[in-house]
């Protein structure tokens, strides 16, 4: 299974989740979530505002990006929400 994270598209706000971003799983685009229960319990996020959601995750996007691929793998790559449990 061949997963890349793909900078063309940036990581945005989903406001009943968290923070979205796109993976590549053989060539086809799936959309990835962390919680934003994750990021404030693993990654200090200490701010409701959503672009202060969208910092921590790209100050700490290889390790996001390091478990998102493990649960892809996992799911065969669908859609995955990241949680804290998975950190």
């Amino acid at each position: 299974m061949d997963i890349s994270f793909p900078r063309d598209i940036e990581a945005h706000i989903d406001p009943s989740e968290g923070v979205a971003f796109q993976a590549i799983v053989d060539g086809d685009r799936v959309w990835c979530v962390i919680s934003r229960e994750a990021l404030e319990d693993h990654f200090d996020l200490t701010s409701s505002s959503g672009q202060s959601w969208v910092s921590t995750f790209n100050q700490n996007r290889g390790r996001i990006e390091e478990v998102a691929t493990r649960l892809l793998e996992r799911s065969s790559g669908t859609e995955r929400l990241l949680s804290t449990g998975d950190f």
